[in-house]
Order: C-alpha cells, then structure tokens, then sequence
C-alpha cells in the first residue's frame, strides 16, 4: 500500500533523468511559444499602427473628397453665371446693333435688316452701318433727287407732230 500511495503522489519513482528531460524539452517549447506570442504581438502592434494611419488617411480622403464636390459644384455654378453672363452680353449687343441699325435705316426695315447681318462680326457689323450711313447720305443729297417731276411740260413751242407723239407715249 506504501508503494501505492508513493506512486499516486509520485516518491520514489526511478525516472527522474526521463522527467527532468522532458520537462527541458516541455520548457523549451513553452520559451518558442513565449517567443512566437511576442513576435506575433510585435507584429499585431505594427498592424494596429498601420491600420490607425490608414483610418486616419481614410478620414482625410473623406474631408478631401466633400472639399472636392464642393468645388465641383461651385465650379457648375460658376459656367452657369459665366453662361448667363455671356447670353447676357449677346443680348445687349444684339440690342444696341438693332439701335444702330434702326436709326440708319428705320423701324420698319431695322429687323430685315438686322437679322440679314446679325451673325457679322464686330468689325464687318461696323463697316455694313458706315455703308448703309453714306447710301442714305448721298440719297439725300441734291444729285438724286427728282427734279420736275410735278412740272407739266410746255409744249406751245412744238410741232404738231411732237404733240401727237407726246400725247401718245404720255399715257404709257
């Protein structure tokens, strides 16, 4: 019975040398285990690191990209005033050129007119008026303005023959 309990708490026993050895080798396992565990933590450590810089990059992409939107927006808002600007302008010059072309030429045929050289540019629009302004200079002028129209000619001093061919074209 003593050899019972001595084996049940483990006196006595003979393998001491085969303990001690595989109590090295259960001991040199447990110190790779130990170093693996704080390799991997080094390594977990580096990860969380990288991870944190990539959440904070993230959060900066995100602030970047709202910044983004908002000057593409402001960027659309910009064309449509610079659009609304530019109808604008082409409207006050179409105007002042219908002006223009109204005081050469008259209401009545400023729009004819007008939409025959609205497409001409600045320069050609320009040279078009001063033309139109010297036609109408020189048709005021006395050179072509009819003379004697209301006139009744005398003709006592024809011959019979000269009235006759008078009268006969006359009505013609």
């Amino acid at each position: 019975m003593l050899d019972e309990i001595k084996s049940k708490l483990g006196i006595g026993n003979t393998k001491p040398a085969e303990e001690l050895s595989e109590l090295a080798n259960v001991q040199a396992a447990l110190s790779a285990a130990n170093l693996l565990v704080e390799t991997k933590t080094t390594e977990l450590a580096s990860v969380l690191e990288k991870l944190a810089s990539f959440e904070a990059l993230a959060s900066e992409m995100g602030v970047l990209k709202a910044a983004y939107d908002e000057v593409v927006a402001k960027l659309a808002q910009a064309e449509e005033f610079s659009a609304m600007l530019a109808a604008k302008a082409v409207e006050e010059k179409n105007a002042k050129r219908l002006a223009s072309l109204e005081s050469l030429v008259g209401t009545s045929k400023a729009s004819a007119t007008f939409s025959a050289v609205s497409a001409l540019d600045d320069t050609a629009f320009e040279a078009v008026c001063a033309a139109l302004e010297t036609a109408y200079k020189m048709e005021e002028q006395e050179v072509f303005q009819e003379v004697g129209a209301g006139v009744v000619a005398d003709t006592s001093g024809l011959s019979p023959e000269a009235k006759m061919l008078q009268e006969k074209y006359k009505n013609k």
